[in-house]
């Protein structure tokens, strides 16, 4: 079975639902992150190997079999909501644990600001399946981008806790879910240049240690590209084409990061400049263009239009009016006139090209392309 992801909404709908159960999911799109990236130099990852050095799995393929089916049905709440294992610490619980603990003191006492580093969110679970409880928090580096550390302070005989793990990402939802009477860390991943929901990460811990993180990733297997709208027959034959190289197209924007150019537009030396008669009267105008990579966690990957002139204001008035994010403009000609094309993003890999015509400062609208991705769950394991 294939599922569909448009415009973050199972992401939204999943945390909602969660959040009734445990505040850490109650979060909104600056809580999603960077999916898959791992670093530990906190401590070296204790992952035991088999003899001959081969992968040893801890994460149960049970497991993941059952957060995979359910991300392919769309019901991760129904699937998840039950088997969250943690508790939220208040203040009040997290000061009177860090007048006893040094290494807990350390990253709260930094909680007012005095440092880039702050505490977020402590959960209190039996993260390593020892008996013991732990604490996992989640502790932001400072900063928009959304740098999040996720520390596992492990519970010890005496009632301390020691930090002996952590791994860096961006700031996202998080919760220790239980699966066959051992916990394990659940994140919610996200498409950072997208801010779209991308996947699952799941990581066991074992002696308070990661010892295997698997992240569960949606992955496009196929492409339905139709027209939707062509208003003049005439410039159908233009949109077919465009139909057939429009994920070429896509693939340059978001995967190269590189610009379409068009027949009409004259590439400049200045650095993203073109020429080009936007409203074809005969007039050229000069303007720059380019998809801007996002560096906050509040920002999504646009594009950067930016021009002079009646014509410049009515592309930006085009490109504000578009359904999904515009990440992309070219301009070809067809039949003697300048065809302004539009690709926007409305969903993980789903986006639309529409083509359309300025004349005396009027835009008209010629066709409308829709690409919908139908997905497939890609498995990544790291130790």
């Amino acid at each position: 079975m294939r599922v569909s992801i448009k415009n973050g909404i199972v992401p939204f709908m999943i945390i909602l639902y969660l959040s009734k159960m445990n505040p850490v999911l109650a979060c909104d799109m600056d809580y999603f992150a960077k999916s898959g990236y791992r670093d530990n130099d906190a401590a070296e990852v204790l992952a035991k190997e088999s003899e001959g050095g081969a992968y040893t799995e801890y994460i149960p393929q049970g497991l993941l079999d059952k957060v995979s089916e359910a991300m392919q049905e769309g019901t991760e709440k129904e699937a998840l909501g039950g088997m969250i294992n943690d508790r939220v610490l208040t203040e009040d619980e997290i000061l009177a644990l860090v007048e006893e603990n040094g290494d807990l003191r350390d990253a709260f006492d930094r909680k007012d600001g005095s440092s880039a580093y702050a505490t977020d969110i402590i959960v209190m679970a039996d993260g390593d399946n020892d008996g013991i409880p732990d604490l996992i928090a989640r502790e932001s580096m400072g900063g928009s981008d959304g740098s999040t550390a996720y520390v596992f302070y492990q519970g010890q005989k005496d009632g301390s806790y020691h930090k002996t793990d952590y791994f860096y990402s961006a700031r996202e939802a998080f919760a220790i879910l239980a699966y066959e009477g051992k916990n394990y860390l659940y994140r919610t991943l996200f498409d950072y240049n997208k801010k779209i929901y991308n996947g699952i990460g799941i990581t066991c811990y074992v002696d308070g240690r990661q010892v295997e993180q698997v992240s569960l990733l949606f992955s496009p297997e196929t492409f339905e590209r139709r027209i939707t709208e062509c208003t003049a027959e005439e410039y159908r034959r233009y949109a077919k084409r465009i139909l057939a190289d429009c994920l070429i197209y896509y693939d340059l924007v978001t995967k190269e990061y590189d610009n379409v150019v068009g027949s009409s537009e004259k590439r400049l030396s200045a650095y993203q400049t073109y020429r080009c008669d936007l409203d074809n009267d005969g007039v050229i105008e000069q303007y720059k263009k380019s998809l801007s990579l996002p560096s906050s966690i509040y920002i999504s990957a646009y594009l950067d239009f930016e021009g002079d002139g009646r014509a410049a204001e009515t592309l930006d008035e085009v490109l504000a009016s578009q359904e999904g994010m515009p990440i992309m403009m070219w301009v070809d000609v067809v039949h003697g006139k300048n065809m302004i094309n539009v690709m926007s993003q409305t969903g993980l890999d789903d986006f639309t090209v529409t083509g359309g015509l300025i004349c005396e400062e009027v835009y008209e609208k010629i066709y409308t392309i829709q690409v919908d991705a139908a997905y497939g769950i890609c498995i990544e394991k790291t130790q």
